[in-house]
């Protein structure tokens, strides 16, 4: 419990299978190694997971490094800017709780699939995707930038919401809201944008009038 500590769920023989991890408190570290590609770990319990930047004279801001499919049942508080790396296109890292930004920025990097089951709230933060993918069947309330990867929003997307796909990239919209992004200009517009797999984008405006 200690901004400066490394936390590490790693491959060994006494490993057979599935293991749960306990917090039953407020635990602060600035990173999280899970190198184990053949059994998930799943940190549950009543406590929370606080990532924060060291409190060295050159402070390193948080981060997570996942090998293998690994999974969070507690809150995850991002207290500084963060990068979030899934290595492997059939890695993923699971929030199945809050997952709390705090008005900071979540980097999502490397091939493998960062899922959101909860409420994931940005708090005035932005999630950054570059590589890989972000899903799942939780609720966004903020803003997403997408720099090379696939966003898969669950639910719902709340709020002044944008995603902002590269011409490469593919957005896969649920719950029949397909290919398409929403940008909450005004009370009285909205504006979307269908997009295809290719670099065309097609933009349409649908104008409500003012009561």
């Amino acid at each position: 419990n200690n901004p400066n500590q490394i936390a590490i769920f790693e491959d060994r023989p006494s490993i057979t299978g599935p293991t749960l991890v306990s917090v039953m408190e407020a635990v602060t570290v600035n990173r999280i190694e899970f190198t184990n590609t053949v059994n998930s770990f799943v940190i549950g319990g009543l406590g929370s997971v606080n990532m924060s930047a060291t409190t060295t004279p050159t402070p390193d801001d948080p981060t997570m490094s996942v090998q293998g499919t690994h999974e969070f049942q507690v809150a995850v508080n991002l207290l500084n800017d963060a990068n979030v790396s899934v290595t492997g296109s059939d890695s993923t890292l699971t929030f199945n709780n809050a997952l709390n930004l705090v008005g900071h920025t979540l980097t999502k990097t490397g091939d493998g699939s960062m899922i959101v089951n909860n409420v994931l709230s940005l708090g005035g933060g932005t999630i950054d995707v570059q590589q890989g993918t972000v899903g799942g069947n939780g609720t966004l309330g903020g803003d997403v930038t997408n720099d090379g990867g696939a966003i898969s929003p669950g639910n719902s997307v709340q709020g002044d919401t944008s995603v902002v796909p590269e011409p490469s990239s593919l957005l896969l919209l649920a719950a029949g809201w397909l290919l398409m992004t929403f940008r909450r200009k005004s009370p009285s517009r909205i504006s979307f944008c269908l997009l295809t797999k290719g670099s065309e984008a097609r933009r349409n405006e649908l104008r409500r009038s003012k009561p």
